[in-house]
């Protein structure tokens, strides 16, 4: 399933300043534009099987251990911590 990222939610998903697109997510246009304007750093398909594994990971983490079962908390702290890594 995609995910189609606009101007409207552009901001949904970035955390920290940094917009990471993943496996399945598109970024229209018109986000492109927005993301450059507002010095959003967008990183493309950063070594997608990695980071696949990686989120995994960090959401197995979070909710065995700390018990965070919010689909967008969980998205959130993911995107973090792969922007501190890919620095």
């Amino acid at each position: 399933m995609s995910r189609l990222i606009t101007r409207q939610n552009l901001h949904d998903f970035v955390s920290g300043g940094c917009l990471i697109l993943g496996k399945g997510m598109l970024l229209s246009p018109g986000a492109a534009d927005l993301a450059k304007i507002q010095g959003i750093q967008v990183i493309r398909n950063p070594e997608s099987s990695a980071v696949e594994v990686l989120q995994q990971r960090i959401q197995m983490l979070l909710v065995d251990e700390f018990n965070i079962t919010s689909p967008e908390q969980i998205e959130s702290i993911q995107q973090e911590v792969i922007r501190h890594l890919f620095k």
